[in-house]
């Protein structure tokens, strides 16, 4: 049983964790493909809200 732990449960995490970056690299790229914050910058907010 250990031996099957130690091998799927890093393999998992792996997993699961890839899904989460890639996630949060695109909605990063996204951003500054669309220039989301510099647009918000023109309209006057501040940088304290992002």
């Amino acid at each position: 049983w250990m031996l099957a732990f130690r091998v799927v449960i890093p393999l998992y995490m792996v997993l699961a964790l890839s899904q989460f970056i890639t996630y949060l690299l695109i909605l990063i790229v996204g951003e500054k493909e669309n220039k989301i914050k510099e647009g918000m910058k023109i309209m006057g907010l501040k940088d304290s809200v992002f």
